[in-house]
């Protein structure tokens, strides 16, 4: 399971930090060094750390839900490292909607009008795979392997894949965040 890290100081409880942060967890105890200008780490005293349940699961994974009206739904895993800029980009843009479109059987798209750049692209793609097409800002589905034009590898569909099978050109795939 994954935590949420809450920074206490002096028994108030601060927003959860997400600055260079350094620390050590033992059976015993807790030491927290924050990062301050440049390299120098400074001890903090009186300081521990909470850790509770994350809401995400992952720093590095985010679920989200994609929806074909009137067909189903699925899940997927977008994997934060295969494009780190892509992934922020797309899911501060959440929810996004738009008409499926189909290339070649290959894939399943719909346009996003987010202007992303090129990032770690790949040209070879499994069926389930999620992709950015840069050229003209599409979510990618690929419903069976392929070899294509370089894109931004995204993540993975988790469950339900025939729902973009089954899609047809004109019905509205919704992308959002699970439970939204």
């Amino acid at each position: 399971m994954m935590y949420d890290l809450v920074f206490m100081f002096h028994g108030v409880a601060s927003l959860p930090f997400s600055a260079s942060v350094s620390f050590l967890l033992s059976t015993r105890s807790c030491r927290v060094l924050i990062a301050l200008k440049g390299k120098r780490f400074h001890k903090i005293k009186n300081a521990s750390i909470m850790m509770l349940p994350g809401s995400a699961g992952s720093v590095s994974r985010f679920k989200l839900t994609i929806e074909i009206a009137n067909k189903g739904f699925a899940s997927a895993e977008l994997v934060r490292h295969l494009a780190p800029l892509t992934s922020n980009a797309l899911m501060k843009s959440l929810p996004l909607q738009d008409r499926v479109h189909r290339y070649a059987d290959k894939f399943v798209y719909i346009e996003t009008r987010l202007v992303i750049g090129a990032e770690k692209q790949r040209t070879h793609f499994r069926r389930g795979d999620v992709a950015y097409l840069t050229s003209n800002g599409s979510i990618c589905v690929f419903v069976q392997d392929a070899a294509v034009q370089p894109m931004n590898p995204l993540g993975v569909i988790t469950g339900n894949i025939e729902v973009f099978e089954s899609s047809q050109p004109g019905d509205v795939m919704i992308v959002k965040k699970p439970n939204a």
